[in-house]
């Protein structure tokens, strides 16, 4: 049945009500569940990228039909790499532009910063803790760093924030958590690519301070970041341990990797920044081999 037509539907529940009680309902529930607009707030970017796909639930999410993860075992949607130049001001976006144009000119240099929680995976009965799950994506990336990279790694992997202004030469940054008040690690070189990992980042993009993550590093001097303009739920953000290692080879443009990486589409998140920016183009911090295998099919197609 065709949910997106207003007389396909009609037929439908008269089809229904001819075959008895129990299909009736059924056809019902899922026209329900179809027009629903639970929890149906999203960024516009998010739902740009949907916008070739024609009638689609619009409750709560959608899985991105781009991830590298994504079942390709039957046609998906033509889904739209969205992203935007934004920012607490114009001259903040002219230098996010100018800056990613150095960067890949020179290549991006300087240290990762990288901010665990100290959640662990595993709770003491043995669930999965959706925080720790989070937060071992970190420590992936740390440890994937340490041994494959010739990147400088700070790592913090107690519950508290790095110390503000306690680095210098960032060139990658992850960190959470603290969604009330930003705490910046330090100075950003040019070209920094880093985000945050907390709810509501980006409810504004044009004033910094409060909770607001994602304007903040954009005014410090980052030229490629994202966040949620409303609560996302972890599970909308990319893992950071398949984010920034596709970024480091330096094979896939900002969007591809962003795209390549982010679970959920119609939704919260939104990613700043250059579309085409490569950072790592000229001089890549680590190579197809040294990924996961797994993660090595991102690669595919870049």
């Amino acid at each position: 049945t065709n949910l997106g037509s207003v007389e396909l539907r009609r037929k439908a529940r008269a089809n229904g009500r001819r075959a008895g009680a129990i299909p009736y309902y059924q056809i019902i529930a899922i026209q329900q569940q179809f027009l629903s607009l639970d929890q149906s707030d999203a960024s516009v970017d998010s739902e740009l990228a949907t916008v070739l796909w024609g009638p689609h639930v619009l409750s709560r999410w959608q899985g991105n039909p781009l991830h590298y993860r994504a079942d390709t075992s039957r046609p998906t949607p033509r889904t739209i790499m969205t992203m935007r130049l934004d920012g607490p001001s114009p001259q903040v976006v002219r230098r996010i532009i100018d800056d990613s144009i150095a960067a890949e000119q020179n290549g991006l240099e300087g240290k990762a910063v990288l901010d665990s929680w100290a959640k662990p995976e595993k709770r003491p009965d043995g669930t999965i803790d959706g925080y720790g799950r989070y937060d071992q994506t970190i420590r992936n990336l740390e440890r994937l760093l340490t041994q494959k990279s010739k990147l400088p790694v700070v790592f913090e992997a107690s519950d508290a924030l790095i110390a503000e202004n306690s680095q210098d030469a960032i060139a990658i940054y992850c960190g959470w958590y603290d969604p009330n008040r930003v705490v910046l690690p330090g100075k950003f070189v040019r070209g920094a690519v880093g985000f945050h990992i907390a709810s509501y980042t980006a409810v504004g993009l044009h004033a910094t301070g409060g909770g607001w993550w994602t304007p903040s590093l954009l005014d410090a001097g980052v030229a490629a970041t994202m966040g949620p303009v409303s609560e996302p739920y972890l599970l909308a953000f990319p893992g950071a341990d398949e984010f920034f290692p596709l970024l480091l080879t330096g094979k896939l443009t900002l969007a591809e990797v962003y795209w390549k990486t982010c679970p959920l589409v119609s939704w919260k998140m939104l990613m700043i920044g250059d579309p085409l920016y490569t950072p790592f183009r000229k001089n890549p911090a680590l190579s197809d081999a040294d990924l996961p295998e797994e993660l090595r099919s991102a690669l595919a197609g870049g």
